[in-house]
Parts: structure tokens; sequence; C-alpha cells
């Protein structure tokens, strides 16, 4: 599931395919993905912790965004917001496609 996420995600890249300023899926691990954000110099790490029910997302590090203690640049959250947006839409065309195959899977069951 978490693979099909990410290959829904539009700004899908992986470490070897970085642009100047896009969303990077680096590590996958069993219930914890971790993505980072360039933009120039500026570098946002996020942790998104799962379950079969919820996502959970949070700043884990950043590089020149003002960090200190629990304040950062407000360009943090709305990148992170960001990422929780194209999350969710890739989650949502994964459930409707899902949905489009079990609805064919009925169709031609009750043409039978």
């Amino acid at each position: 599931m978490v693979d099909n996420v990410l290959e829904m995600i539009p700004v899908y890249k992986s470490a070897d395919e970085q642009d100047d300023e896009k969303w990077i899926f680096e590590t996958i691990e069993p219930s914890t993905i971790y993505a980072s954000y360039k933009n120039g110099d500026e570098m946002l790490r996020a942790r998104m912790d799962y379950n079969i029910s919820k996502i959970t997302y949070r700043i884990d590090s950043s590089r020149y965004l003002k960090e200190s203690g629990n304040t950062i640049h407000r360009q943090a959250n709305t990148w992170l917001e960001d990422l929780k947006i194209k999350v969710n839409r890739s989650l949502g065309r994964i459930q409707a496609m899902k949905m489009g195959y079990k609805n064919k899977a009925r169709d031609v069951e009750e043409r039978k």
C-alpha cells in the first residue's frame, strides 16, 4: 500500500532524481516514512508514522529554517501541510481505483 501511495504522489522523486524544489521520499520503514523538501538551501525533513487507520505527520529536522525548541519558520508548516494534502489526495485516488475495480468485478459477476 505504501509503495502505491508513493507512486501516486505527483511530486514523488527518488533521491537519485532530485529537483531543486520537491518532496523526496528517503526512507520507508515498517510504519514510518521519511521525506524531505528542499527549496534552495532550506531543507525540511518530515516523519510520517502510519497504521491502518491514520497517518501522523511531524517535522523531524530542518536546515536554515530558524528551528529553535518548539518554533520553526512558518514556511516549514506550509510545506508539511502541502505534504499532507498530496498524500491524502493520493490515498483518495487509490481508494477510488479500488472501488472502481470492485464495481467492475461486481458488474461482471452480475452479467453471468
